[in-house]
């Protein structure tokens, strides 16, 4: 059975956020159920640093020693990851569970979590990632705010999913992190025409810019999935205050 072994590391990640949070979240979850004197901790954005980490892979539960710990890494910086990248090791042979959520990942990323992680899983909808209006995208990365608010309201009134509006443009926020942090194509796991394009996002924004716009995807998205607002508002008032 996939969870009868306590100790590991996943990798959840993909185009498709809304599966890849679901099955991560799931998970841990299920293994909670099977524990339920465990610990379960979520590390991400918000408040984030090297040594809360290190904390836990060194720490024990305070009853049966196990904790699981969700480190949502959506919306970190190249820097942050690859401190995350650098504790997978760890991670694999600390006494905890250790779930790492992402959006689809660079190439050098994923080969580094496949030397320690136990499970990873994609989940990426390429059939429909083709059929995306990427005139949402390539109004963001222009920065034209007046004509993104447009061309979001028109995909609402088509019938388009929140949710995959969401997916799209936080989509499109990742590439322009990588690209920032990234020499090439390859090093950022994108493909030419896409490295190129999102290069062009560094021209209209600084870099804190893209960090604080990758926080407030994430942030909303997270509040809409708990309830506390209403993601289509919260979404267009993420895109208006660029």
């Amino acid at each position: 059975m996939l969870y009868d072994t306590w100790y590991m590391l996943y990798l959840f990640h993909g185009n498709n956020t809304v599966k890849t949070h679901d099955k991560a979240y799931s998970l841990a979850q299920n293994l909670l159920a099977k524990k339920p004197d465990a610990s379960i901790f979520t590390l991400n954005t918000e408040g984030w640093h090297k040594d809360r980490l290190v904390e836990l892979l060194q720490s024990q539960g305070l009853f049966m020693g196990n904790y699981i710990v969700c480190v949502d890494i959506r919306a970190f910086s190249a820097d942050d990851l690859a401190t995350v990248v650098d504790f997978a090791k760890d991670m694999k042979n600390s006494s905890h569970v250790f779930i790492i959520l992402s959006t689809s990942v660079s190439k050098k990323t994923l080969q580094a979590f496949e030397r320690h992680a136990d499970k990873i899983q994609e989940y990426s909808d390429v059939a429909r990632e083709d059929k995306r209006d990427f005139r949402l995208t390539d109004t963001l990365v222009l920065k034209d705010k007046k004509k993104l608010w447009t061309l979001y309201r028109e995909a609402l009134a088509l019938g388009k999913e929140i949710e995959e509006i969401h997916g799209l443009l936080y989509w499109q926020v990742k590439n322009m992190l990588l690209v920032s942090k990234s020499k090439n194509p390859e090093e950022a796991g994108l493909k030419p025409f896409v490295f190129s394009k999102t290069k062009q996002a560094l021209q209209k924004y600084k870099i804190e810019e893209i960090e604080n716009l990758s926080f407030n995807m994430v942030r909303v998205y997270h509040e809409a999935r708990q309830g506390r607002v209403d993601f289509e508002v919260g979404l267009e008032r993420v895109l208006l205050s660029l």
